[in-house]
């Protein structure tokens, strides 16, 4: 499934117990098969199947956490490309397995307390610097009736994945007013996310318009 370059990326990721970085590649190619044809085992109810699925996804969620971690808390290691491709990946399939076994597309959450996993892997793939992967990400992306603040910051998030700089730099940023609310957590996260969004704008216009 993999070309030899991104096949030696992903086992250059860092040593984590427990996992043979060599058959990586592998392990990602067989998660996707197995939660490509998720539903039709579902509709037969294939038991052991479904359980080796879920341990699949489970295998997932961990590597794609573990390595979130690593890229996020030491920015400066070595492997940190390796380590953001890999956590990408694997929330990707977390993602695919949430809407296969869901029989729908699962929802986008962007709040105080969850970044889904579509998310997650999006910015990760812009990490790793692979922006095919981002903005393939980009199109899975769903938009809820959440705040302003947390929907514009989901479109805006799209709109840099997927390249599209001149739109992204002509948003609105939502208004002071849009952070308050009853919950003061929840106003001092959404207070957060403005902040983001306008860094966000601010480097969108800066690359779409470098000065001379």
């Amino acid at each position: 499934m993999y070309d030899t370059v991104t096949a030696k990326l992903i086992r250059s990721s860092p040593p984590l117990q427990g996992l043979d970085r060599a058959l990586l590649p592998d392990l990602f190619s067989e998660a996707f098969a197995q939660i490509a044809a998720a539903r039709i085992r579902l509709r037969e109810a294939e038991d052991a199947s479904s359980k080796r699925l879920a341990g699949l996804i489970g295998t997932m969620r961990r590597l794609a956490y573990t390595n979130e971690a690593l890229v996020t808390v030491l920015p400066e290691r070595e492997d940190r490309t390796a380590a953001a491709f890999v956590a990408a990946t694997a929330h990707q399939l977390a993602a695919n397995a949430d809407r296969q076994l869901a029989g729908e597309s699962a929802p986008t959450e962007l709040t105080e307390r969850t970044v889904s996993s579509d998310i997650a892997s999006m910015l990760l793939f812009m990490i790793a610097e692979a922006m095919p992967d981002a903005a393939e990400m980009a199109r899975e992306v769903r938009v809820e009736d959440e705040s302003a603040i947390e929907s514009a910051l989901i479109v805006a998030l799209k709109d840099f994945a997927s390249g599209r700089l001149m739109s992204l730099a002509d948003h609105a940023l939502p208004p002071p007013e849009t952070v308050a609310t009853a919950d003061g957590a929840r106003t001092a996260n959404a207070a957060l996310y403005r902040l983001t969004l306008l860094g966000i704008y601010a480097l969108a216009q800066q690359l779409a318009h470098p000065e001379p």
